[in-house]
């Protein structure tokens, strides 16, 4: 079932979501995802713990939107190859970051006043 929570910021959306599926941790009841913004999940996750417990907190997953597509590739295949990150990507080359030239400009020379 998909329950919509509203109200205005501050007014205790997010804690109410947190007990409601620490609770339903703690009676045994599976079948609850969180789903949070990408820079909410550690924030989520150490407050599942800490609200039901580390068996029961690690019982609710927390997902951001990509963790979430991520699970559902591994789970039901379709994840074609290995996504890279930022970090994996290469540098520009060399003409692209000097303008298109293939060596930087040279510094012209000052004119000589003798």
């Amino acid at each position: 079932m998909l329950q919509f929570v509203l109200g205005r910021a501050g007014s205790g959306k997010t804690e109410y979501m947190r007990r409601l599926l620490a609770d339903r941790a703690l009676a045994g009841q599976g079948g609850t995802v969180m789903l949070v913004p990408e820079q909410y999940t550690f924030e989520t996750e150490k407050a599942m713990l800490r609200l039901a417990g580390p068996v029961r907190g690690n019982a609710i997953p927390v997902y951001s939107f990509t963790r979430l597509a991520e699970a559902v590739f591994r789970r039901e295949g379709g994840a074609v190859g290995r996504r890279l990150s930022d970090g994996g990507r290469p540098p520009p080359s060399r003409p692209a970051r000097t303008g298109g030239r293939s060596t930087p400009p040279r510094p012209k020379a000052a004119a000589s006043t003798t």
